[in-house]
């Protein structure tokens, strides 16, 4: 019985973050083009990048973020809406470092 509270616990959170790294290597694919256009490497490339670097930091910060959002909603506390604040602002900074790093070849046009 404790081991199916645990997961109905921490399973909302991880199907979310499994999302999020989902939308994005969306994103990724999407805009990657758009931000370095002519420079942008193959899309499974991007595919790999999104899914094997980034992949594991966008899901780690967004279960943290879902998690103590969950929390907070939940319960209220101070210290589970200051986590998911904190939490959000750097999953907000690896995306942008995510999309900053996206893999390019090395001929510029």
């Amino acid at each position: 019985m404790e081991a199916a509270s645990y997961l109905l616990r921490y399973l909302p959170p991880a199907l979310l973050s499994l999302v999020t790294v989902a939308l994005v290597a969306g994103l990724n694919h999407l805009l990657g083009p758009s931000v370095w256009a002519g420079r942008i490497a193959e899309p499974v490339e991007v595919l790999a990048y999104s899914v094997r670097t980034s992949g594991p930091v966008v899901f780690g910060l967004a279960f943290m973020v879902f998690f103590y959002g969950i929390d907070a909603v939940k319960d209220g506390y101070a210290f589970s809406k200051t986590a998911c604040f904190a939490s959000l602002v750097l999953l907000a900074v690896s995306i942008v470092v995510n999309i900053a790093c996206l893999p390019k070849t090395g001929v510029g046009h």
